[in-house]
């Protein structure tokens, strides 16, 4: 064999060596533009969901404590969104003496609260269920608490 065969071999062997790595590249690109679109759709639905949120409003109920004798329950909204229509319900009789005059309400912006005086009587229950209702951009919510006096 002369030299000239032996430089054509080895161009064969280069160019079947670059075509392997030129596939292999190919493939891996593929893969990664493919994963590529899978984080961008998530991250996609994610901001959606973001926004969506960030309308809502979560209204929610607890009693507070001021000293002796004074006692509240408090409305709030842990929400980002204004809560229109709020009002408390409780779908079980209960010897607490609470000064409802103030609702339904007509709106609670996002960090807002509200205070219903509550009066407490020997003999009165610890627990009671109350139901929380409003609506907000996305509709109509409700939420069930328990409000403990202790």
């Amino acid at each position: 064999m002369l030299a000239g065969d032996y430089i054509a071999i080895v161009a064969v062997i280069v160019s079947i060596i670059s075509i392997v790595v030129s596939i292999f590249i190919y493939n891996n690109q593929k893969r990664y533009i493919k994963t590529q679109h899978e984080l961008n759709k998530l991250l996609l639905e994610k901001e959606k969901k973001e926004v969506e949120t960030s309308e809502e409003a979560f209204i929610s109920a607890n009693v507070v404590k001021l000293g002796s004798g004074k006692n509240r329950i408090r409305i709030f909204n842990k929400g980002k969104g204004r809560a229109n229509n709020v009002n408390i319900t409780y779908p079980e009789d209960h010897n607490w003496s609470i000064t409802n005059r103030i609702l339904p309400l007509e709106f609670l912006d996002s960090g807002q609260s509200v205070e219903i005086i509550l009066s407490m009587f020997m003999g009165s229950q610890s627990k009671i269920r109350a139901i929380l209702t409003w609506n907000d951009k996305a509709g109509e919510k409700t939420n069930e608490v328990i409000l403990t006096y202790l």
